[in-house]
């Protein structure tokens, strides 16, 4: 076995169709991760106290230390990274990265896209050619259509 490998584990009984294992659900949505956006939610708002009474709910279930005194862009920093503790490995930091703007940050994102290809709409799909045909008034986003 190579010691600079790694195996992610989180879906292994989900990711072989042969085993049939229909107890195994693939889990989308989690109560922890709806918390976190309503605490996302709220910061954004400028209710500090009620983002971080829900960042700590979420702490004290995973046993980790409350924040305390956070407030401003330093809690919406604790309330991301507590996202990415919370939800890593389910396909949600894309959408988290897009959603806060961290997705022009080069140390938030590998692949950092400039801010002019964020709000051409470089974060997007393409739409195809096929959809645009069948309905004229559909256009491409503003980044793809070159």
């Amino acid at each position: 076995m190579n010691p600079q490998s790694q195996m992610y584990k989180k879906y292994a009984s989900v990711s072989d169709p042969a085993a049939r294992r229909f107890d195994a659900n693939m889990i989308i949505f989690r109560y922890a991760g709806l918390i976190l956006l309503r605490a996302e939610a709220l910061a954004n708002l400028g209710d500090d106290d009620g983002a971080r009474e829900l960042l700590n709910e979420i702490r004290r279930r995973a046993q980790a230390l409350e924040v305390l005194g956070v407030e401003g862009p330093a809690l919406k920093d604790a309330i991301f990274l507590e996202r990415v503790r919370e939800l890593w490995g389910e396909g949600h930091r894309w959408n988290d990265l897009v959603r806060t703007g961290r997705v022009t940050d080069i140390s938030q994102c590998e692949n950092a896209l400039s801010q002019d290809e964020f709000d051409r709409g470089a974060w997007t799909w393409p739409i195809p050619v096929v959809a645009m045909r069948k309905n004229p008034k559909i256009t491409q986003t503003a980044y793809w259509a070159n």
